[in-house]
């Protein structure tokens, strides 16, 4: 049924456009937006820009997140960690932050 049901991939990230910060040249984006949606993004990508972010969530989770996307469990029983800044997707700009909240440690140099 995974397989089957799976419309996301990995495509490597260019050199240009990896994170140096995490120091491994292993680093993929994961595609996983109907053709539309992508499409509607990269629009809104050249009027706003973007920039890389994290999330942390638990492995477990990862299956959900891959087919419905990331949603706002502020206020429910799903909400796991609070909401320290008010409801919403918390996201950061350093991996270590975030891996806090995967349950696994952030290990430096790519391993």
């Amino acid at each position: 049924w995974l397989w089957d049901s799976n419309r996301s991939y990995l495509t490597a990230l260019s050199e240009e456009t990896r994170i140096q910060a995490l120091q491994t040249p292993l680093q993929y984006l994961l595609l996983s937006a109907p053709p539309e949606q992508e499409e509607a993004f990269q629009k809104l990508k050249l009027q706003h820009g973007s920039d890389f972010c994290f999330h942390g969530s638990p492995p477990a989770n990862w299956h959900c997140i891959l087919r419905q996307g990331l949603k706002n469990a502020s206020g429910t029983s799903l909400m796991t960690s609070g909401q320290a800044h008010g409801p919403g997707i918390y996201l950061a700009r350093d991996s270590s932050t975030s891996a806090g909240y995967s349950g696994r440690e952030c290990r430096r140099g790519g391993n």
